[in-house]
């Protein structure tokens, strides 16, 4: 029991962003984490503040994010992702990216008499994906780290 109680602590002291430089984010079966380097922004196009406006568009950001997420969590069938919010950071003087976070919801369900209680992420809360989005639309890598099935199953009796 201690350590399903470590992990747990540790899954929940993480923070959303690590440092400037890594952006990570938890879901029900676990997380994906993208590092940005200097070298990230070698072949995109840059902003200045001192410009009057970024080179790719709010609207535009949300849908390079969107189109990632739809190919990347296609398989979801009971949770869909929705817009949250978005916010613009920078890395340095001219490397300046979007974060699109989208929050989970559970899609409503086709059966009768069947409820669902508390959201889709860990312990019925829900989760948020966060998204970088260069200014030229390309998504870095983000990579996808599977929690232990172990952990899942300690999760899921949380849950209920």
């Amino acid at each position: 029991m201690k350590l399903a109680t470590l992990a747990l602590i540790l899954i929940f002291s993480c923070s959303t962003v690590l440092s400037a430089d890594e952006i990570r984010s938890d879901i029900a079966e676990g997380y994906y984490v993208c590092s940005i380097s200097n070298e990230s922004f070698s072949k995109t196009r840059l902003w200045r503040d001192t410009q009057s406006a970024p080179p790719l568009s709010v609207e535009n950001a949300i849908r390079s994010a969107t189109r990632w997420i739809n190919r990347e969590r296609e398989g979801d069938k009971l949770i869909s992702w929705k817009v949250h919010h978005i916010e613009i950071t920078r890395k340095s003087s001219a490397d300046w990216y979007y974060i699109v976070t989208f929050r989970s919801q559970l899609k409503p369900t086709s059966k009768p008499n069947v409820a669902v209680s508390g959201g889709p992420g860990l312990l019925g809360r829900d989760s948020d994906l966060r998204v970088p989005v260069f200014m030229d639309g390309s998504i870095p890598k983000m990579s996808f780290h599977r929690y232990s099935d172990r952990l899942l199953e300690i999760i899921e009796g949380l849950r209920n």
